[in-house]
């Protein structure tokens, strides 16, 4: 693995919606901002193939290009999170299956199955593209894989595929059907199965807790691999570090997830009240990073996606919660995002600079942050983490808590491990 051994400060980039010369007045004025990193591409499957077969990468190598030439290196994101209308019309069953028959449709994210062997087939293809055009550019220093994949509650598919992946799983953990009967003890209630292929997806009835555990630990696995299947295509044409960013959730195994990554990658939206939860997210994932800990999204002004969620901050908020990734290890903080969606989705969300290019209100911060940085570089990267506290904190245990409380006074939104840092503070 090759990496480079900087301070990173950017933001993340979306220049398939903005003529070219908007771009050129984008990179300009990141320049003006001290930026040296921008993440790019990871929603634009449609732009790269908009036909199936008929790729176009021109355009991405023109902004890679225009980044380099100013000193602005490049995370190239991989597309899957948003495939096309034509893969959607000639698969419609790629999408999640809800537990009460309807599919999701196209025109979100993260709306299609990771176990669909057409999603799949087609995600791997459009990667290999895009890994065989950009592995071997200099200013590529790394790879974002899919965007904030993870196991929600809200999104659990019961296609066949899914169901498949299930059983395998349960058939490989415990051998046989009379095995799993007796260690979920399947008597009570004469939940007993004749067949291991008879165990449902446990969302519609109040089921043994162990098939909600087991059914919880499949559908991350299926991300999981899907994730891991993606590096292993980057990985035959580039040497760059590869990883996948992560919110702060806890039902995926992320020591497991990176282990097969290069950069553990982490977004968190901050407020002050949250600040202990900052803390305990990147000492969390800072240990499973074999390289330095990228923070790939963070705000640059205020969160909100439809709605703004969260007020204006007070002044320096926003360049004192940029700071706390450096001082906790990490070596890259990317705002979402540069500049205001002109229309669409996640219009309210806060960015560097608005829809018309003007910069928002929070830039001294960011400046002074970039200059501060570049001050700081020598000593940050010759800095170690050090500690005389552990706190064990593991995904199973959360998901454990998640089926079936341990205890009514432990919470299963992590409130708990939350009040522990509240006391380091």
């Amino acid at each position: 693995m090759e990496w480079i051994n900087k301070i990173l400060l950017g933001s993340n980039y979306y220049p398939e919606d903005w003529s070219e010369s908007e771009i050129d007045k984008d990179i300009q004025k990141m320049v003006e901002t001290g930026f040296n990193v921008a993440r790019i591409a990871e929603f634009a499957w449609a732009r790269m193939e908009p036909q199936e077969g008929k790729y176009d990468f021109a355009w991405l190598h023109n902004v890679v290009d225009k980044l380099k030439a100013a000193g602005i290196y490049v995370i190239m994101g991989t597309p899957t999170a948003t495939p096309p209308n034509w893969l959607y019309k000639k698969y419609p069953d790629m999408t999640v299956l809800y537990s009460n028959g309807t599919r999701m449709t196209h025109g979100g994210r993260r709306h299609c199955c990771s176990s669909n062997p057409d999603y799949i087939k087609y995600s791997l293809k459009i990667v290999e593209e895009l890994a065989k055009e950009f592995g071997n550019d200099e200013n590529v220093i790394g790879w974002q894989i899919d965007n904030e994949i993870y196991p929600s509650d809200d999104k659990q598919c019961i296609c066949e595929h899914c169901m498949k992946n299930f059983h395998n799983r349960l058939k490989s953990k415990y051998g046989s059907v009379e095995n799993l009967n007796n260690a979920w003890n399947l008597n009570l209630f004469s939940q007993k199965y004749d067949d291991i292929d008879d165990i449902p997806h446990p969302l519609l009835a109040w089921h043994n807790p162990h098939i909600k555990l087991d059914w919880l630990l499949s559908m991350a696995e299926n991300h999981l691999e899907f994730v891991h299947m993606q590096a292993d295509v980057i990985r035959k044409y580039s040497k760059k570090p590869v990883g996948t960013d992560t919110m702060p959730f806890n039902a995926f195994d992320y020591r497991k997830l990176n282990s097969k990554l290069d950069v553990a990658q982490h977004n968190f939206y901050s407020q002050p009240d949250y600040f202990p939860r900052r803390l305990l997210w990147l000492d969390y994932m800072r240990k499973f990073s074999k390289i330095p800990l990228w923070n790939t999204e963070t705000q640059a002004t205020w969160n909100g996606s439809t709605t703004p969620g969260m007020y204006v901050f007070d002044d320096n908020f926003i360049y004192m919660n940029s700071w706390l990734v450096y001082m906790l290890g990490g070596s890259a903080n990317l705002y979402w995002l540069w500049r205001t969606h002109w229309a669409g989705h996640e219009l309210a969300h806060g960015a560097v600079t608005d829809s018309s290019g003007r910069f928002t209100h929070t830039h001294d911060e960011l400046v002074q942050l970039g200059k501060d940085l570049k001050k700081s570089e020598e000593f940050l990267l010759d800095t170690k983490v050090k500690s005389n506290v552990a706190l064990t904190f593991q995904s199973i245990n959360w998901n454990i808590q998640h089926t079936q409380g341990i205890n009514a006074s432990l919470k299963s939104d992590l409130s708990d491990v939350n009040d522990f840092y509240d006391c380091l503070l």
